[in-house]
């Protein structure tokens, strides 16, 4: 395996849209549509997709929630 890398800016992004702390992860390999990431304690790898964005001011919850009090 390959040494791990630092995180940029938009990947840092990208770990926050999936709920991750990018201070918790380092690069292993990136794909067009995929960060391969090791996690510096535990050594797990993951991978996650580049292009799930969240809503901006919608929390995983919330929408549920909302749906909720709709019916």
């Amino acid at each position: 395996m390959k040494q791990p890398k630092r995180l940029t800016r938009s990947q840092k992004e990208c770990l926050s849209a999936h709920y991750l702390n990018a201070g918790n992860w380092m690069l292993v390999e990136e794909t067009e549509f995929y960060l391969k990431i090791i996690n510096k304690q535990t050594g797990k790898v993951r991978s996650v997709d580049k292009f799930k964005r969240p809503k901006k001011g919608v929390r995983r919850n919330a929408r549920s929630n909302i749906a909720k009090a709709g019916n």
